[in-house]
């Protein structure tokens, strides 16, 4: 039997939370590598996909956090990896609800297109987070679901690319 920490439990909670949002809007998530190339993340433009990685760059991409601001907190390093998932899956939640329609070869081509589309998927996932954390972490799945409609809707009515 494994012992999980509360920290972990706690993670792993809001992730699938998350995941559930993801999916309430009509995203397919799967907990994989994405051709078997070592990164956090995706969203793969031709497919309702969002792949998220749970390999070995994860894990130290988890201690980062942790080292840099979750052990001042007193959080467990697990806690920190399910985090930097958290983030992870939201910011591939803005690709997918603002970027399904991606130019994938302007995208590889232009810095100043790829730097944009990246931008708009940052501010989404950290509006998400930010409205997250004010209602006290406390937001239904549903809740969720809207609030990513609402903030996709807010971020297209200003498009600047």
């Amino acid at each position: 039997m494994v012992l999980r920490t509360e920290g972990d439990k706690l993670g792993e909670n809001l992730f699938r939370w998350a995941a559930s949002v993801a999916e309430r809007r009509g995203a397919e998530i799967r907990f994989q590598r994405l051709r078997e190339v070592e990164a956090l993340g995706g969203m793969v433009p031709v497919m309702n996909l969002i792949v998220v990685n749970f390999g070995e760059q994860m894990a130290d991409e988890g201690q980062g956090f942790h080292d840099e601001f979750g052990a001042e907190a007193g959080a467990d390093p697990a806690l920190s990896e399910w985090m930097v998932a958290v983030c992870i899956l939201l910011h591939e939640l803005g690709h997918w609800e603002l970027h399904r329609g991606l130019n994938c070869r302007l995208y590889q081509a232009d810095p100043a297109y790829n730097a944009a589309i990246e931008a708009e998927a940052g501010n989404f996932s950290a509006r998400f987070l930010n409205a997250l954390v004010a209602r006290g972490m406390a937001m239904t799945e549903d809740e969720g679901a809207a609030l990513s409609e609402q903030i996709r809707d807010e971020i297209l009515a200003k498009r600047a690319i």
